[in-house]
Order: structure tokens, then C-alpha cells, then sequence
């Protein structure tokens, strides 16, 4: 699994990685899971990681529905932007 978030290549801290790789092994068992810690610890930059852990090295191209609260779509608009191809129903 890659250890970096995308687009930025920064890298994931170790309890990320750890948290991308359980939610990975997870929809590899065909388990649902999701993420839940405090705020501010990464869960959208593992989020990013885990689809595009589908996308580049599963070959799965989507589409992906992911829910988040209505508070913050201006915060990670400009993660989604620098993204690329997402596609946003903000309705």
C-alpha cells in the first residue's frame, strides 16, 4: 500500500498507514468498515489513499459514493479539486 496521500505525496503518519491498511483488508474480506477518530487526524487524506489504493493498484475505477457532513464541503474542496475527475452532488 502506498504510505503517501494524493495528490501532495506527503506522507502518512504511521497510525494512518495503519488505518488505510485495516480498511483495505477489510473490503478485501468483504467487510463494510469506516473511519472514526477525532477530528483533524486524517481521515480524509486515508480516504484518498484507500480509493486511489482501488483505482491504481486494484484496477477498480469506481464510481465511489462517499458521505460526509454538510460542514464540511468547503473544507475539503480544494482536496477534491486538486483530486482531479471527482465529482461532487452537494445536494
Amino acid at each position: 500500500m502506498a504510505s503517501f496521500c494524493f495528490p501532495s505525496h506527503q506522507q502518512l503518519r504511521d497510525y494512518q498507514l495503519l488505518a488505510v491498511n485495516w480498511i483495505a483488508f477489510n473490503w478485501a474480506h468483504g467487510r463494510s468498515s469506516m473511519l472514526a477518530d477525532e477530528m483533524g487526524l486524517g481521515k480524509t487524506c486515508q480516504s484518498i489513499s484507500f480509493l486511489s489504493y482501488l483505482f491504481h493498484v486494484q484496477r477498480i475505477y469506481g464510481p465511489f459514493l462517499v458521505v460526509v457532513p454538510l460542514s464540511t464541503i468547503t473544507s475539503t474542496a480544494p482536496r477534491r479539486a486538486a483530486i482531479g475527475n471527482s465529482r461532487v452532488n452537494e445536494n
